[in-house]
């Protein structure tokens, strides 16, 4: 069980103060905090850092694939045409958002934008069956690929541009999708 102290932060299931630090989780709040005051509020920023997702104390990209998932779960019932319009969709979005918060913040690629991640891990999450051991094998490959970085991913992340930002993570998308529809090709005996 987690538990909060204000002294020691966030705290495991034997009380020592080790999952998030008081100066990590103060750290996060006022970044937090910095963003909701810099952005009021306004939803191209909430989007690019994935609904404050982007401010997690460790691996917010991480955390933006797995919303990623939510996301993808939540489109099930719609039809693959429809997934990909609104995927579609996402993805421009995302690349405007991505370019106005990063030009915001003055940095080329900040760790806090998570769109990024949520557009490019959809990829595989459609191309294969929505099914637990499917869903964590495009999760884990993309993000070794988003990660690992194989070119032509590493061009793309060199830009500074909204568009490059997602591209890096769509093109990692792409070769999970490839990893895992080969490995159901693998596993369905053909």
């Amino acid at each position: 069980m987690v538990k909060f102290n204000l002294d020691q932060g966030y705290t495991g299931s034997r009380g020592h103060g080790d999952l998030f630090p008081k100066e990590q989780l103060l750290s996060t709040l006022n970044r937090i905090k910095n963003h909701v005051q810099h952005f009021d509020y306004q939803f191209i920023h909430l989007w690019s850092v994935g609904f404050f997702l982007g401010y997690a104390p460790y691996a917010p990209g991480t955390w933006g694939s797995l919303w990623a998932i939510v996301l993808a779960g939540m489109m099930q019932p719609i039809s693959m045409a429809y997934q990909l319009i609104i995927w579609c969709c996402l993805t421009l979005l995302s690349c405007w958002t991505a370019d106005q918060t990063a030009r915001h913040l003055g940095h080329k690629d900040p760790s806090c934008i998570v769109c990024d991640e949520v557009v490019g891990c959809w990829i595989p999450l459609m191309g294969v069956p929505f099914q637990w051991p499917w869903v964590m094998c495009a999760f884990v490959m993309f993000r070794y690929f988003d990660i690992a970085k194989p070119w032509p991913v590493r061009l793309a992340d060199q830009r500074s541009e909204g568009w490059a930002i997602v591209l890096d993570d769509c093109i990692a998308g792409v070769y999970a999708l490839l990893v895992c529809r080969m490995m159901l090709w693998i596993s369905s005996g053909s």
